[in-house]
């Protein structure tokens, strides 16, 4: 082999090395690109699923609190009612007698 064709076959394997390096470096890159589309998709999954929970339970939470109140509020209302059912009005007396000097004052005032 004469020198210049020495010199072309280490000048194509050295571009054929470069090549294989920039390949090998494209396919890195790319499988990291891969991976960190992989763990985006994951993150957001995640936090929908998070997210879609904590409003779920704080959903049922606050129906529940409601419920209670409302429920309370019935009760209190039954409550007042019974009270006011039982509360009778004391009768008064149709008359009373007041004792001035052995002299009994028929009283007016509660004849109704």
């Amino acid at each position: 082999m004469s020198s210049s064709e020495e010199t072309n076959t280490v000048k194509m394997r050295g571009t054929w090395e470069e090549k294989k390096k920039k390949k090998e470096q494209e396919e890195e890159r790319a499988a990291a690109a891969a991976a960190v589309v992989v763990v985006v998709v994951v993150v957001v999954v995640v936090v929908v699923v998070v997210v879609v929970v904590v409003v779920v339970v704080v959903e049922v939470a606050v129906t529940e609190v409601v419920v209670f109140i409302v429920v309370v509020a019935a009760a209190a209302e039954e409550e007042k009612k019974k009270k006011k059912k039982k509360k009778k009005k004391k009768k008064k007396k149709s008359y009373e007698y007041y004792h001035l000097d052995h002299l009994y004052l028929f009283d007016y005032r509660n004849i109704v």
